[in-house]
């Protein structure tokens, strides 16, 4: 009986330490983030130097073209800037719907086209950044891309589907000439044909946070 035994307790010993042993596991982690939504519009406007296209530091509220300068080869008053008109998101994630509109102002007594035939705007999308050297321009030709300030009277809309990825810029400058679409609406640039004195308008820029 001892040998029968012990046998039996080598035999059940040496099964257990050949028995195989399972090491596979298991386990799901899930994954998840959250993108904060936009909370609110920010609607700046930048000068840019006409002859380097360099944007300067400060911000405006006025579109200031100033005194204009005559170039004498070409016979036109030229100015000293222009300007960058930016519409984004802040906070977070989001795009807008953005409405472009103009409002002709007073002109030099005598004088029959106001600055809405002398100035143009430029839609484009923006993507990129964060500043204009790192940004691509896509222009908007769906939207001109470039429009007389008077052709904006009944006011141009600009969905959300035009901006997103990026976020919207208007150029808006003193028309110099070159674009043959702007010449066949009936801008031109200012000349010595034009009337001395002040001009101005309203530029009107309404976005909606989507």
């Amino acid at each position: 009986m001892k040998k029968i035994i012990m046998c039996l307790i080598i035999t059940l010993g040496l099964g257990l330490a050949f028995a195989p042993v399972s090491r596979a596991v298991d386990v799901d982690f899930l994954v998840s983030a959250e993108v904060p939504p936009a909370n609110g519009i920010n609607i700046v406007a930048t000068p840019v130097d006409a002859d380097t296209d360099v944007f300067e530091e400060n911000q405006v509220d006025a579109l200031n073209f100033g005194m204009l300068s005559f170039d004498s080869v070409n016979g036109i008053y030229t100015p000293q800037q222009y300007f960058a008109i930016d519409v984004g998101v802040t906070g977070g994630a989001g795009s807008t719907n953005v409405t472009v509109s103009y409002e002709e102002g007073s002109m030099p007594v005598g004088q029959t086209e106001g600055l809405g035939f002398r100035t143009i705007a430029t839609f484009v999308q923006i993507t990129g950044g964060p500043g204009p050297e790192d940004q691509t321009e896509a222009p908007m030709g769906n939207h001109g891309p470039t429009m007389l300030l008077k052709d904006l009277v009944l006011g141009e809309d600009v969905p959300s589907t035009d901006i997103i990825p990026g976020f919207f810029r208007l150029y808006v400058g003193i028309y110099t000439g070159g674009i043959q679409a702007i010449d066949n609406a009936g801008g031109a640039p200012f000349t010595n044909g034009d009337r001395s004195g002040p001009y101005d308008g309203t530029l009107m820029i309404s976005a909606t946070l989507i």
